[in-house]
This record gives C-alpha cells, structure tokens and sequence, in this order.
C-alpha cells in the first residue's frame, strides 16, 4: 500500500543506501589512484589497495542499480509536488534530481569501461564525479535550507520528520 508520503519506504530507503554507497566510495577512491600509479612508478601494488579498489567497483555496481531503480520507481510513481516550492523551486529540484541520476548512472559505467577496456574513460570517470560533487552539494544544501531554515516538508519526505516542526528548537 502506497503512504501519503510523496515517497515509498523502498524509494527512501533506495535514497539512504545510495548515499551510504557514495560515503563507500569517497573512502575507497584514493586506492583507484594508487593501484593505477604504483606500477608506473615502479611500486608494487598494495593488498590493501586492491582490496579498496574491489570494494569500489562492486559498490559502483550497486549504486548504478539503486540510482537505476528508484528512476524507474520515480517514474512509475512521480512524486506529487510539495506545496513548500513555488515553480522555479519545482523546477530546480527537478534538474538537479535528474542531474544526479544522470551522474550516478554514467559514473559506474565509465568506471567500468576505464577498468577494464578503456584508460581514456578514466579523465571522463572524474569529470563526472566533480559534477556529482556540485549537484551533491546544491542538494545537501537545500535540503538543510528546507529542513533547518524553512522546516517545511521537503526534508520530511526522505524520512527526516523530525526536522520538520516549526517550532522546534534545535
């Protein structure tokens, strides 16, 4: 049965898993570099390294299903608009919500094709990954504007209820 909310349990929990997901893969990312430059300097490659490395590629896979899996669910169920946004804010959310589902599909493929096929997707791999940053925090932050500032319901709607009364004091 689909709640009130604008978003299923599945869908925010898709959200949250992502975000772990990226948290993954900014810690195992330093680790791409070291594999890859250790035998152009003469270095020989960590264990650990390779196992960082690993982490990162099956979690880029599994964040290319989330983020491919809650676009099919956000089309099969759109989110109905918050009354919080006027149109130019709708719209905003709109192209940043796109933007970083289009970041998070590519980034796992180019990863893909750089690991095992093409070194020149690796320049791509990072453009895309600075492009996720600024989305992220254009994100991150009006989603702490929504929450902390206007506390309205569009934090709540990813699970963050408690951030939205009025009247309370953090």
């Amino acid at each position: 049965m689909r709640s009130t909310a604008p978003y299923s349990t599945l869908q925010i929990s898709l959200h949250w898993a992502t975000v772990v997901a990226l948290v993954v893969q900014v810690w195992t990312s330093p680790a791409i570099a070291r594999t890859h430059h250790a035998v152009h300097l003469g270095n020989a490659v960590e264990a650990y390294d390779i196992v960082l490395h690993n982490i990162h590629a099956v979690v880029g896979g599994l964040a290319f299903l989330f983020a491919a899996t809650r676009l099919l669910l956000r089309w099969r169920f759109p989110p109905t608009p918050s009354p919080s946004l006027s149109g130019w804010q709708e719209r905003a959310a709109l192209i940043v919500h796109y933007g970083l589902y289009a970041v998070l599909l590519a980034l796992p493929l180019t990863g893909f094709v750089r690991m095992y096929f093409l070194s020149v997707a690796g320049p791509i791999h990072i453009g895309l990954t600075r492009a996720l940053y600024v989305l992220l925090f254009i994100h991150i932050a009006a989603a702490l504007w929504h929450g902390l500032v206007r506390r309205d319901d569009v934090i709540s709607r990813m699970g963050l209820n408690f951030l939205r009364q009025k009247d309370r004091v953090l």
